[in-house]
């Protein structure tokens, strides 16, 4: 499973940054640079592990969130291990699109 962190800027956006990359990634990442393998053919970069994305999601009956955001009751599954806020920088899609 890859880990990642999150960071909320003041726009509202959201963007995520790899902490640390799983084994599936691991290999993957050494096979697309191995240079036997890419003079055989040209190899797609496709890790097929559905947890090399970031995900959070609420396991129980009766969870919920707060008024803080945070779950009040039930388990809280992710992959994000530290969630920031930036309310000084721009985030990168804003500058990338002029807003």
């Amino acid at each position: 499973m890859c880990l990642f962190v999150e960071t909320q800027y003041q726009c509202k956006h959201t963007c995520f940054e790899l902490y640390l990359f799983c084994r599936e990634l691991f290999h993957e990442l050494n096979r697309i640079n191995d240079p036997d393998q890419r003079a055989i053919y040209p190899l797609p970069f496709n890790p097929c592990c559905t947890s090399c994305e970031p995900y959070s999601f609420v396991v129980g009956s009766n969870a919920h969130l707060g008024p803080d955001g945070r779950c009040q009751a039930g388990i809280v599954r992710t992959n994000v291990v530290q969630r920031v806020v930036d309310l000084l920088e721009r985030c990168p899609y804003c500058d990338e699109h002029g807003l």
